[in-house]
């Protein structure tokens, strides 16, 4: 009974359960057991994601990157994919790939190299928007590989299959033939603990509950 569900849901977040936080969030933002309310769903999330939710935190930063129920911001976006990925997130260190590939993080303002999570990179350019602008896309490319293999020895399908046709390619050039063979991957919908929705690139916005 996704009413039921709702309810428990919501004692639970009030009573500071941050899962329950995030999960009370998806039910806002799909109408699940409550009529949609995109507010609500974004206070939800918030709250759970500042108290150091990493499904949470990478859940806030897909709504702020794609815009959903949020005015769309590459710096939230990739603050909270950060945070997330931190703390071993597939999906947040999955995205950072996407963003470092295509070099989407030179229209941000971050004052870090979205690259440097689990990449044990030791250059210099952490903290300088100025010198991280001028990677070489080589590098670019390298770093999101190692995103990508963290993500996909986590056990990450869509990872698994960019680090395999990685391979298969062996070509950073061919970003347009990645995005368009990864229009279709997502995590499964059906699977409430994995999916809110299928988006265009990478992972879907999850929920842990």
């Amino acid at each position: 009974n996704t009413q039921t569900a709702y309810q428990l849901y919501s004692t639970a977040a009030l009573e500071g359960y941050h899962c329950a936080q995030n999960a009370l969030a998806k039910c806002y933002k799909q109408g699940f057991g409550i009529e949609t309310d995109i507010h609500q769903s974004m206070k939800w999330f918030s709250m759970a994601a500042e108290a150091g939710h990493a499904e949470a935190q990478y859940n806030l930063a897909y709504c702020y990157e794609h815009g959903s129920g949020v005015e769309a911001s590459n710096d939230l976006a990739l603050h909270y994919y950060r945070l997330s990925a931190e703390q071993g997130n597939a999906h947040a260190l999955y995205s950072l790939g996407w963003y470092l590939r295509h070099h989407r993080f030179k229209e941000a303002k971050g004052d870090r190299d979205p690259g440097h999570v689990g990449t044990n990179n030791n250059d210099n350019s952490s903290g300088n928007g100025s010198s991280s602008s001028s990677r070489s896309k080589r590098e670019d490319f390298d770093k999101s590989m190692q995103l990508f293999l963290i993500a996909a020895e986590k056990g990450l399908a869509e990872a698994q299959y960019i680090v395999g046709l990685s391979y298969d390619v062996g070509n950073e050039d061919d970003d347009d033939d990645d995005e368009e063979d990864t229009e279709e991957v997502g995590a499964g919908a059906e699977d409430t603990d994995t999916a809110l929705q299928t988006p265009k690139k990478g992972s879907s916005m999850i929920n842990e509950s």
